[in-house]
């Protein structure tokens, strides 16, 4: 890294190079590679649903779910070079104008593994896996360089009047993120190198319909260095079951079912955001002056509040609960009735990378995808998201004179993104990103703050007492008081249904919002149903348009609810926080000070947001406190200092 600096009348030129190369070695056991094995109650149930025992199917060796890590590599590692190039000019323009222009090129080579067969990418246009060193494919999994992340800055500051300062500015930057985002952790996660092997009942791999494995027998052996050249085909890339290898369009080996498949687009786009900012300051006392700014930012390619999505995650179109397949004595899958009557498609045939053949002949449903016989999830980072935050400050300081000191500010601020948490079944990004889009959950549209430092002016050198004798300035002097309050609106959130399964299984599930949704009791027990928001009284909405109070479950089968991401608010906060503290010096070379702190000086509840389940007979009740609040805490310390 080196930066140089010329000079030159007005003009000051920045330049500089900053060249890194970036090294990643894991050696995962996020799932141990002994195996987790699951009992569920359903292997041991009647025909008619009811009782069953975990415990039950312990003891017959029926594991109904299995998964583990199975790799046998130790220097399966990621490398990528990294190149930053800048240049810049701060260039005083008038007395009173100041321009910085610059502009910054990020230049990310695609990360490269180790050697040949110590990498895999997953090729979904395809299917089929890109190995490291083979089949044309050389150690960057043939990625391209992107070479236009350039990022432009702009900055103006202009004097109006000696009290009076304008400024703006703009700037792109770019984000390499982290634990595979951008960079490691997903190439070298996939075979031939690593496994993640998984599979239930009825899924590939398992023992039969109802059971992933039978103790007495033990979970499939499985070699991810051979896992793609011996066994890797299935009934939709081999329906005649005759095949040893399957072998794509390019005649490289296709990816098998039953392991999860780490999926980073070929294009090596790095999310980046867009900031811009323009304020105006005024200087109203010696002491006081206000800002007041417009901010805002745009990211673009971003990965949302999550890194990574299924990306065959099942689309809701087509969907009918109950339709799922029957499997015939000979082992082909069909339709069942359900799925015939009210034509449906099947959980296989809403799946993206499914697909069709012969040996399953029913059409996929899903907006893109392909015949790769893919069940099991994706996990896919993509950087192809986006948020958006706009906000006015407006804000107030006082620099410390006179024993005082303060800063107040309000922020009047709107948030929005793509959500993955907090709406029921939650992410369908990669069928619908709109779906999930809508406010930040972790921002309070207002927000007030203030803060305060107060020297008292007594004792030695202050306005009173000035002249009192030193046991007197012991006691009277060197008292200070500090507060800082927060004033904020409610966070968003998102309604919800206790169940959705009438019209959709996939994706965010929200009720309808029929009318003007009136206020609970908000008085007595918070924990109590209906404490903040009107709900159904306890109606169930599980059927298809059925309704109550100002809720329903939607009437169009594969459809959500109107309700919105983040469109109702939680409680407010309100939260002073507030300190005593007395200076005692000793001579010259120590001081002790006694502190007295309070949190939460007014015991104020600052409640969470409520139950969400407008349908359940816990929906609107507040069981907890709002993140990050406390009821009034005291404490006392003691601070020496020589």
């Amino acid at each position: 890294m080196n930066n140089w600096t010329k000079i030159k009348g007005n003009h000051s030129f920045k330049f500089g190079a900053d060249i890194r190369f970036a090294y990643n070695l894991r050696i995962p056991s996020d799932r141990h590679r002994a195996g987790q094995l699951n009992f569920d109650n359903g292997i041991t149930q009647g025909n008619d649903g009811s009782n069953g025992a975990g415990l039950a199917a312990f003891l017959l060796g029926d594991v109904t779910h299995f998964q583990r890590f199975v790799s046998s590599s130790t220097n399966a590692y990621e490398t990528q070079p990294r190149r930053f190039f800048y240049a810049q000019d701060t260039w005083r323009a008038t007395s009173k104008l100041t321009l910085n222009l610059g502009v910054r090129w990020d230049l990310y080579i695609p990360e490269s593994v180790a050697g040949k067969g110590l990498g895999g990418w997953v090729d979904t246009a395809t299917g089929e896996m890109r190995v490291a060193g083979q089949n044309g494919v050389n150690l960057q999994g043939n990625t391209s360089t992107y070479y236009r992340h350039i990022s432009p800055r702009l900055g103006i500051a202009y004097q109006v009047n000696p009290k009076t300062v304008v400024r703006m500015g703009y700037g792109r930057s770019y984000d390499i993120g982290v634990f595979g985002t951008t960079f490691g952790h997903i190439v070298t996660q996939n075979l031939p190198v690593l496994a993640a092997q998984e599979y239930s009942g009825g899924s590939a791999g398992a023992q039969d319909i109802n059971t992933a494995f039978f103790l007495s027998s033990g979970p499939i052996a499985f070699d991810p260095a051979s896992g793609l050249t011996v066994g890797n085909c299935n009934k939709i890339t081999d329906p005649t079951g005759t095949k040893t290898q399957c072998l794509g369009p390019n005649g490289r080996p296709m990816i098998p079912d039953g392991v999860s498949r780490d999926i980073r687009n070929f294009s090596n786009t790095i999310p980046s955001v867009d900031a811009w900012n323009i304020s105006v300051q005024r200087q109203v006392t010696p002491t006081i002056s206000v800002t007041a700014s417009y901010v805002g930012n745009k990211g673009t390619h971003t990965h949302g509040d999550g890194a990574d999505y299924n990306a065959n995650g099942l689309t809701n179109k087509s969907y009918v609960k109950g339709c799922n397949d029957n499997t015939l004595p000979s082992g082909l899958l069909v339709p069942n009735a359900t799925c015939t009557t009210f034509n449906g498609a099947t959980p296989k045939q809403r799946t993206p990378y499914y697909g069709t053949s012969s040996a399953y002949p029913f059409p996929s449903v899903a907006p893109y995808g392909g015949n790769f016989g893919w069940t099991g999830g994706d996990r896919k980072q993509a950087a192809d998201l986006n948020s958006k935050y706009n906000a006015l400050q407006i804000q107030a300081d006082k620099r410390f004179s006179n024993g005082l000191q303060f800063q107040s500010s309000y922020t009047f601020q709107h948030a929005i993104q793509t959500s993955f948490s907090g709406v029921g079944f939650a992410r369908y990004v990669n069928i619908d990103p709109k779906v999930n889009y809508g406010p930040n959950e972790s921002y309070r549209n207002h927000v007030f703050i203030l803060s305060q430092v107060y020297e008292l002016p007594v004792g030695k050198g202050k306005k009173w007492a000035k002249d009192v004798g030193s046991v007197a300035n012991a006691i009277v002097g060197g008292w200070e008081l500090n507060t800082s309050t927060n004033i904020s609106s409610g966070l968003p959130w998102t309604p919800g249904l206790s169940d959705c399964s009438a019209s959709i299984d996939q994706g965010p599930c929200m009720p309808d919002v029929l009318g003007s949704v009136k206020d609970g009791t908000r008085s007595g027990d918070p924990k109590a149903g209906g404490y903040w928001y009107q709900t159904t009284s306890g109606v169930k909405l599980d059927t298809l348009g059925k309704t109550a109070g100002p809720w329903g479950q939607t009437a169009t089968l594969d459809g959500f609810g109107n309700a919105g991401v983040g469109r109702f608010r939680g409680p407010k906060l309100f939260n002073t926080n507030a300190g005593v503290f007395k200076t005692v010096n000793f001579g010259e070379r120590a001081r002790a000070q006694f502190q007295f702190e309070a949190f939460n000086v007014f015991n104020h509840v600052n409640l969470a947001n409520p139950d969400r389940c407008v349908d359940c007979g816990t929906g609107g009740s507040i069981t907890d406190l709002t993140p990050g609040a406390q009821m009034r805490r005291l404490q006392f310390g003691l601070k020496l200092s020589f």
